[in-house]
């Protein structure tokens, strides 16, 4: 499979027309919220650091475009930017929530115990389950 973080996506470069550099900035934003969603890292690695060189060039260029026939497109695009780059950080938010669920499961206190099932199906807590000489859990009542 080709990652387009480090094959389609161009290289950031100082000479870009500002339309050009915001439209490849928004190519990598949409580009991070696909790797985000299948939860590619090693893309997300390689567009993060592209992104970073782009958005610094990016805030530059916006406020250059203040006048000139490019100043409405380029507009256009940063807001393009910026509300895609919104989307993505909910996205991050819920995927960083869902970690933290995962991991109190995970690592749960022994004054909550995670729920476990007995052999007839019934839930209970792993406090309630004990060995027998048989080496057989209990069942749960």
């Amino acid at each position: 499979m080709n990652n387009p973080a480090e094959s389609d996506m161009p290289t950031p470069k100082t000479d870009m027309s500002q339309v050009n550099m915001l439209e490849t900035l928004l190519s990598l934003i949409e580009a991070e919220h696909q790797a985000l969603r299948d939860q590619d890292h090693a893309a997300l690695l390689a567009i993060s650091e592209k992104k970073q060189n782009l958005m610094a060039m990016a805030e530059n260029a916006q406020l250059a475009a203040t006048a000139g026939p490019e100043s409405r497109r380029v507009n256009q695009l940063a807001a393009e930017c910026q509300r895609q780059n919104l989307i993505n950080g909910v996205l991050i938010n819920k995927l960083m929530a869902t970690t933290e669920k995962a991991l109190e499961v995970l690592y749960q206190s022994g004054d909550k115990p995670a729920p476990v099932y007995s052999a007839s199906g019934a839930i209970g807590s792993a406090n309630a389950t004990n060995l027998e000489g048989s080496g057989r859990f209990k069942a749960l009542v």
